[in-house]
This record gives structure tokens, sequence and C-alpha cells, in this order.
């Protein structure tokens, strides 16, 4: 592979990131309003999605994992949602 192609093949792939980056950014403020009525954020519904469609309990570690999150993050949020019943 030539220098021209593999810069061709780099500015590919970061225009198709970048665009990722973008869609995810539009899903998760369309998600905040979707469910803003309902004192939920996208973080939050996707951590109870996460809780409700699991075969059994599992450890916020293991939902972290399969959410791809930091641990911390979704231990905090588990935590409010806890304390707010």
């Amino acid at each position: 592979m030539g220098q021209t192609q593999r810069i061709r093949v780099r500015d590919a792939l970061t225009d198709l990131i970048l665009t990722l980056f973008r869609v995810n950014n539009l899903a998760l403020a369309w998600g905040d309003r979707l469910v803003a009525p309902f004192g939920l954020s996208s973080a939050r519904w996707q951590i109870l999605g996460a809780i409700v469609f699991a075969e059994r309990p599992q450890p916020v570690a293991w939902l972290a994992r399969d959410l791809g999150a930091n641990r911390q993050n979704v231990q905090r949020i588990v935590n409010d949602l806890h304390k707010e019943g």
C-alpha cells in the first residue's frame, strides 16, 4: 500500500469515527429529551434497561462491562437510582 493510499484510508477512518461520535451524541441528546419527563437521562435509561433485560441480577462491574461503561460511573448512577427508589 502506497503512502497516498494509506493517507486516504486514514482520512476515511477518521471521518467514519467522527461521524460515529456525532451520531452517538445525537442519540444521547434525543434519548435525554425522550425520557426527561420520567426524571431520567440516557445514562440512567441505559442502565435500567440493562438491569431489566439481564437474565439474572448482575453485579455493577458486569453491567458496566456489558455496557462498555466505566464501573464507577455505573455505580454512581445505580446508587442514585436506589436512593430515589
